[in-house]
């Protein structure tokens, strides 16, 4: 099968083989001819026509690299000076139809494995049980084949089951104390409104605050027979409003997110909760360190190192947490109790001019999952005659306390 673009503007002769192109039940030949008065614009026009009549036709198929050269020929018109470049390519047929039955292939399994996890899902959701019937479909949307207006269908699907779907909290305690573990569970019912209330078993449930922080213990939990789960908050960090959340979640149900959470929301009283109190005293042109191991059930699980800088002219506080099992590397100062914390490696640094620095000022360094408070005292004063005359205030001799929080 020949396919041609021919300029037919000129009447020059084109070449036999032009005129009469080779038939092969292997191979499509396309042909292209185009004039212009530079030979290397006209080869070029040639070449284009080919390329666009051959992907036109073989569409989707298309490969460029496969298009081969079989001839090339020029005239020019004497009367014009116009150059002619005539030009036929082939391309093989069984590459195309290989790459057809491939794509026939892959539409076929798209349409099977989209009808066929749709199916399922009516037939679950028929009998209640949609938390598995949105699994079936998340697990279809997931997979690499499907185009994506597919996988929207699928999503809106998944949309439409995720309203029958409730996470009801239970009845708690509206208030709290960050000196006093939380009395009472908080915990949630998950249910699937259809024909009854259906409760949902084996889902996982994970709660985490929202507002304010602390420890929850365990931090996610599964439902029962009952479609029950239940956590226990073992601390709250700071007075005033706290809202802790319950949402489902499973690695491979993402969607699961689109059903709204249930919400706790407790007053907490009491003062911040506080870690441990230390001090430590500087003395200007030294430097001032401490070690305070982190310990979780009387285990290592990282170590807050603090240095201090007392400088003529200013007071540098460095901090750094350090995750680590063990303290062998460490001379340990002091020790914290801590709980329900994670602990990544991580410093900053605080400077504050000692001109400016009073007793009792307060200043804090935040470096997650602490808050550390830093307090002025006993700060022994001087002026100190500089070389080029005149005097600088100064502090010989500083105590800073310093109290760690929970963030």
């Amino acid at each position: 099968m020949v396919f041609s673009a021919v300029h037919t503007g000129l009447h020059a002769a084109p070449p036999a083989w032009f005129v009469s192109p080779p038939e092969s039940s292997e191979k499509f030949y396309f042909l292209a001819s185009s004039s212009s008065p530079d030979k290397t614009e006209a080869q070029k026009l040639s070449f284009r026509k080919i390329v666009m009549d051959s992907s036109s036709y073989l569409g989707t198929h298309f490969d460029r690299a496969k298009l081969e050269m079989l001839h090339e020929a020029y005239d020019k018109d004497i009367a014009s000076e116009v150059y002619i470049c005539y030009m036929l390519v082939s391309y093989p047929r069984a590459d195309t139809a290989a790459k057809a039955l491939q794509e026939e292939w892959r539409v076929k399994e798209i349409n099977k494995l989209f009808t066929s996890s749709v199916q399922k899902s009516k037939s679950l959701a028929g009998r209640d049980k949609v938390i598995e019937a949105i699994m079936t479909l998340s697990a279809a949307r997931a997979g690499e084949l499907l185009p994506d207006v597919k996988k929207t269908e699928l999503d809106n699907m998944i949309k439409e089951l995720v309203t029958r779907v409730q996470v009801r909290p239970l009845e708690y305690p509206r208030a709290g104390n960050t000196k006093t573990e939380f009395r009472g569970d908080i915990g949630v019912l998950v249910s699937v409104a259809g024909r009854t209330d259906r409760p949902v078993s084996g889902i996982n449930v994970n709660f985490s605050f929202v507002k304010n922080t602390g420890h929850i213990e365990p931090v996610s939990a599964v439902t029962d027979k009952k479609g029950l789960a239940a956590v226990k908050v073992r601390r709250f960090n700071h007075p005033g409003e706290a809202v802790i959340q319950a949402a489902l979640s499973s690695s491979g149900v993402p969607e699961l997110a689109y059903i709204t959470p249930a919400q706790f929301q407790i007053e907490v009283g009491g003062a911040r909760a506080e870690i441990m109190k230390s001090a430590m005293p500087a003395r200007r042109g030294g430097t001032k360190k401490q070690n305070v191991a982190l310990l979780e059930d009387n285990l290592p699980v990282g170590v807050i190192a603090l240095e201090i800088d007392l400088q003529p002219e200013k007071l540098i506080v460095s901090v750094k947490i350090v995750p680590t099992k063990d303290l062998a590397g460490f001379i340990v100062d002091k020790q914290a109790h801590v709980e329900g914390i994670k602990i990544v490696e991580m410093s900053k640094t605080l400077t504050r001019e000692v001109e400016k620095i009073k007793e009792g000022d307060n200043f804090s360094i935040e470096i997650a999952p602490f808050e550390i408070i830093i307090v002025a005292q006993k700060a022994q004063r001087e002026k100190v005659k500089l070389p080029l005359g005149g005097e600088q205030d100064t502090i010989q001799q500083l105590l800073l306390n310093y109290v760690l929080l929970y963030l």
